[in-house]
């Protein structure tokens, strides 16, 4: 009962806060607002499965906020990332494993870092993070489904 009226006064000020923006002109801090808001829902969500699809969606909001944040720290491209409506996977696999990668790599980097976000379609589905800094080249991965988890 309490996370519930947690999620209900959090939602409100944020619903608020957003408002008080667009009231002082603010755009850029309304945008990340109601993504924040977006993501918040996301978050709290009940389900231990969730469709790649929504995951995806999630994370694209996670890295906005945290692109508003850092500024020009990083760059991000996605590659592969759409078509995937009935592929099941563990709830914030995704924003963790990618949240994870970045927040190690602006500690340990100066200037910009390239992360690129690919979904792979091979024996499984599998979540290849791609990191790029100056010369150096680091390859994450981790799977997200095995192909009898595919609902086709």
């Amino acid at each position: 009962m309490k996370l519930r009226r947690f999620d209900e006064v959090t939602q409100m000020f944020v619903v608020n806060a957003a408002q008080m923006a667009y009231l002082e002109n603010a755009p850029k801090t309304q945008m990340m607002l109601q993504m924040f808001c977006e993501l918040l829902r996301y978050f709290y969500k009940g389900d231990t499965q969730v469709l790649l699809s929504k995951e995806l969606e999630a994370l694209r909001n996670y890295i906005d906020i945290q692109k508003i944040r850092y500024g020009n720290r990083f760059d991000i491209t996605y590659l592969n990332c759409s078509g995937f409506e009935d592929i099941n996977i563990n709830h914030l696999s995704v924003i963790d494993f990618v949240d994870h990668i970045l927040n190690n790599a602006l500690v340990q980097y100066e200037g910009i870092i390239a992360l690129t976000v690919e979904i792979k379609d091979t024996n499984g589905i599998f979540l290849r993070v791609i990191l790029k800094k100056d010369m150096k080249k680091e390859e994450f991965s981790r799977p997200l489904a095995e192909m009898g988890d595919v609902n086709v």
